[in-house]
């Protein structure tokens, strides 16, 4: 419910106001001219500052020399939503209309997606942000002229898709490959064919490589590269993704571009077809209903017709899939509609969701003046905490003169989401004297208020900024950390004392303060390498400890743990006992230590590892020294875990327990039942396994001479007993590949 507001009952403007509240009619929505259109390429998903390897300002500068016309900034909403967005905006100014760069987030892990990821594009970055349901979030998108985009979605996405609704489109390329739910037949031909309107996209997800436009292109049909035209295009559908940007595509369904619906008073249409490549086409499909309604293979880099087709009545779209021998460019659908049934539009404000009418709030406020403005600033005290937001919403959008005595009130509200709200105005407002109140906030129990707190500092002016910033370096929280470390990268461009503030705070044992120098460049973050290692022979600082600092500067330790296996010209006979003449030709074998370093020295279990053109073999003799007691309940196992591509991303794994069972998974999660041999024997204290994998269970061929694969092996106990011994540790994370050692075939 609204709350009640009172007004001076002889003010027309105040009854215009309160009409357009709570009729919160939409206004009307009217198709565009595909002629006064052009199209415009570029990226829905690219990561800056200390997510990925470039500035806001480089990655601008690679877009253009990528070929793009406008790309999205996707920040992680964990490291502050919308964080940053003036300088999108200084460089939209500096650069419109060579490239437009629009202001998004990546939202890790929404509410109701599990471990899925949402992108949204567009929305205004002063409004508040609901948390409570997927739902609100995407009214909240469409609310604030945004663009709800489900990211490189798993099957889970697709199956749960029918609890939302006003959702816009998902990446359907992301990253390095196309989604599977794009394929004819799938997902998301599922999804249209009952009546959807979800529209595909495509991301780069860019984080590590500086160029841009090489992975996908989005080709939006818009009337100028400027943000609010590029949302509008992708919101009504007018988009194609094209791999590897190879491909220029017009589709049209009786004149009608994609996202656009054909009104049927008979059942054939009139397709328009002109594609451009920069290599051969192989095929063409153009698709309804998730099977394929024509096809071509022009062999040829141009290929344009017309063409009547008779459809079956219960085609409800068509889109089009284009291919060369190694990419696929792929349109949104045109929409079908016979004689009676109601013609798709795109979505309108949903004036039934009360989050819909909170926003209107904002809009009309923003014109309120005298004792107008006293009644929107009463709202500040309602005991709704969603009033109080919103109230301040309409403060910040009217520039309210009293603006941080307001965001100062709120920012000591008893509703967390009301106090993480304020702090996140505060940023970019707050100054040197606000001080004293920012401490007071960097003490909050929210670690989302101690984080924008963070931000608030860095932008202060404060002279103690950046002792504060070191300080809160040691913050519990990862992304409060997060934040104090990009900030104190910000002030070392400007100052140079940081960096050797930071280098004294790690000889002084805050080890906290050594990841910034991953950013920092080689020659700094090479020092500190070289400063933990001295202090950790000399006993000031753990081995675990090193290990964690090393990794987060980026200088894996478990590079260390590297395994160079013989080829053997005779596989082993399996039998359990690791006897076999061909277990003589191996290196030495590899030991084990406990997986939480809490002590370092090696234990009893001993591996050995050999491979041939068919298989790879690995024997582990186990030893139940250092892990008994054991009872009934306790089971002891033995883990392979390979990353075949070695880079850092867990691809099979093998679990081969005391009774002989053996469990299998892929990438992680999938069970894998394929096939491999192995055998168990007992031993007087101990017991040993010989494995035989394929290289077809691991779905590759023979390894090269000197390939390198992601390896670990674990010795540990299922039931009561959990303690673990592994190769290289993983500090508890077997499943992390990062932390796995180096497996070279060698000859």
């Amino acid at each position: 419910m609204l709350p009640m507001l009172s007004f001076p009952r002889q003010r027309k403007s105040i009854l215009r106001f309160l009409i357009v509240l709570c009729t919160g009619l939409p206004p009307s929505l009217t198709a565009a001219e595909p002629d006064s259109l052009r199209w415009y390429a570029g990226d829905t998903h690219i990561h800056t500052a200390i997510h990925a390897v470039s500035s806001i300002g480089e990655r601008v500068d690679e877009g253009l020399a990528g070929g793009l016309d406008w790309l999205a900034i996707t920040r992680h909403k964990r490291s502050g939503a919308f964080w940053k967005a003036d300088e999108v905006d200084s460089a939209l100014v500096k650069h419109v209309p060579r490239i437009a760069p629009i202001l998004g987030m990546e939202w890790d892990e929404p509410p109701q997606l599990g471990d899925e990821d949402v992108v949204i594009l567009g929305a205004n970055p002063q409004a508040p942000i609901p948390d409570d349901s997927l739902q609100a979030i995407i009214d909240w998108a469409n609310a604030e002229g945004g663009v709800f985009i489900f990211a490189h979605p798993s099957p889970f996405v697709f199956q749960n898709i029918h609890r939302w609704h006003g959702y816009t489109a998902f990446e359907g390329y992301s990253g390095p490959a196309w989604n599977a739910a794009c394929e004819p037949g799938g997902a998301w031909d599922g999804l249209l064919s009952a009546g959807s309107r979800l529209f595909i996209v495509g991301g780069s997800d860019n984080h590590d490589q500086k160029a841009l436009g090489q992975r996908v292109k989005t080709y939006v049909l818009a009337r100028s590269n400027r943000p609010q035209d590029i949302l509008d295009a992708i919101r009504a559908g007018r988009a194609y993704v094209s791999q590897r940007g190879l491909i220029r595509l017009d589709f049209r369904v009786n004149n009608r571009v994609m996202g656009e619906t054909v009104s049927l008073s008979q059942p054939d249409v009139v397709v328009t077809l002109s594609v451009q490549a920069k290599v051969p086409l192989t095929r063409i499909q153009l698709i309804g209903n998730g099977r394929a309604l024509w096809s071509a293979t022009p062999n040829t880099p141009s290929f344009e017709t017309q063409l009547h087709l008779l459809l079956l009545s219960d085609i409800r779209y068509i889109r089009p899939i284009v291919e060369t021998k190694d990419t696929k460019t792929m349109g949104n659908p045109v929409f079908l509609a016979r004689s009676g049934e109601p013609v798709r539009a795109a979505a309108v404000p949903d004036t039934a969701n009360t989050l819909y009418h909170w926003h209107r709030l904002v809009d009309v406020g923003k014109s309120l003046v005298g004792t107008e403005r006293a009644a929107l600033t009463r709202l500040l005290a309602h005991p709704n905490p969603t009033a109080r937001l919103y109230a301040g919403y309409a403060l910040i959008e009217r520039h309210d003169p009293q603006l941080m005595s307001i965001l100062t009130s709120l920012a000591a509200d008893s509703i967390p989401r009301v106090r993480a709200y304020a702090t996140r105005m505060l940023a970019g407002r707050a100054g040197a004297e606000d001080l004293p109140f920012l401490r007071q906030l960097m003490r909050d129990q929210v670690p989302e208020v101690r984080l924008w707190a963070v931000r608030a500092l860095e932008r202060s002016g404060a002279p103690e900024t950046k002792t504060i910033l070191i300080d809160m370096l040691d913050d519990p929280d990862g992304w409060v950390h997060f934040a104090a470390m990009e900030g104190l990268l910000d002030l070392a461009k400007q100052d140079s004392t940081v960096l050797d503030d930071l280098t004294a705070r790690v000889r002084a044992g805050q080890l906290s303060a050594a990841e910034v120098f991953r950013w920092a460049g080689a020659v700094s973050r090479n020092t500190i390498i070289s400063l933990l290692r001295e202090r950790s022979t000399q006993g000031t600082i753990s081995q675990k400890d090193l290990y964690l600092a090393l990794e987060q500067l980026g200088a894996s330790p478990a590079a260390a743990y590297q395994f160079i296996s013989k080829r053997t010209s005779v596989p082993p006979v399996l039998d359990g006992l690791v006897t076999d003449p061909a277990w003589r030709n191996t290196a030495s074998a590899l030991t084990l230590v406990q997986d939480d370093m809490a002590d370092t020295r090696p234990s009893e279990t001993r591996a050995l590892v050999s491979y041939d053109d068919r298989a790879v073999y690995v024997a582990v003799v186990c030893s139940t020294a250092g892990i008994v007691p054991l009872d009934g309940r306790d089971v002891e196992y033995v883990t392979l875990a390979f990353d075949t591509n070695d880079n850092g991303s867990i691809d099979y794994s093998f679990e081969i327990d005391r009774d002989g069972r053996v469990f299998g998974w892929k990438d992680g999660v999938e069970d894998w039942p394929k096939p491999l041999s192995a055998k168990i024997a007992e031993r007087k204290g101990r017991w040993s396994v010989e494995v035989a994998i394929p290289y077809t269970t691991l779905e590759r061929g023979s390894p090269a001479v000197n390939e390198v694969w992601g390896f670990n092996i674990g010795h540990g106990v299922r039931g009561r007993n959990t303690r673990l011994t592994s190769w290289a540790p993983t500090l508890g994370q077997p499943s992390n590949a990062r932390r796995y050692g180096k497996l070279v075939f060698g000859k």
